[in-house]
């Protein structure tokens, strides 16, 4: 049996992967991979699993897009800035290796779940994004758990960095193409008005 995985656009445009059995991949839908052995209880493999996560350069951020920004970030740039702002500011006292990976994989389920903003219908976004990282990358769902609780002290930090990186990330664009992007500013500078950065 062939195991296929697709790619298609969602709704919304979001870039959707999905795996399929059978002899061809279906009808107008782009193949990624196939894998042809008995060892499917494995999936794709650890090449292909790799590769899936990789993906995430290739979401874009869809606050960015909705308010008109003409190249914005992948929802992997945001993370990648968020790794940054926390090798900065990182206090001493919190499990930076901890930090860095929860700053890494926070939203490694949209690659399956899309990136949801406010205005979205996210009922059921906990539950899903736990699914979503139960096939993706098991082994890493207790930091994503971790951070959707944002009980420990480092969660909470990273949860700080996701509004810092948002924050900049806004005042750049402002310069750049000259969009009013206050309300991304003002949203972050709630969340972070107890904090000096």
């Amino acid at each position: 049996m062939l195991i296929w995985i697709v790619q298609y656009k969602g709704s919304n445009n979001r870039v959707i992967l999905q795996m399929c059995n059978g002899r061809a991949p279906p009808f107008g839908l782009t193949c990624l991979h196939t894998k042809r052995n008995a060892h499917n209880h494995l999936i794709l493999g650890m090449s292909m699993s790799m590769k899936q996560r990789l993906m995430l350069k290739e979401i874009q951020r869809t606050g960015w897009v909705r308010a008109g920004v003409p190249k914005s970030e992948s929802v992997a740039a945001h993370s990648w800035g968020m790794a940054m702002l926390a090798m900065k500011f990182c206090p001493k006292h919190l499990n930076r290796e901890r930090v860095l990976e929860m700053c890494l994989i926070h939203d490694l389920a949209e690659i399956i779940v899309g990136d949801l903003t406010p205005m979205d219908d996210t009922s059921t976004k906990m539950e899903d994004e736990e699914a979503a990282m139960n096939v993706l990358a098991p082994e890493w769902l207790s930091i994503f758990q971790e951070y959707e609780c944002g009980q420990t002290p480092e969660s909470k930090f990273v949860k700080q960095m996701d509004k810092l990186d948002m924050k900049y990330t806004a005042e750049n664009y402002q310069n750049i193409y000259g969009l009013d992007l206050q309300e991304f500013i003002d949203s972050a500078d709630d969340y972070l008005s107890d904090i000096d950065f």
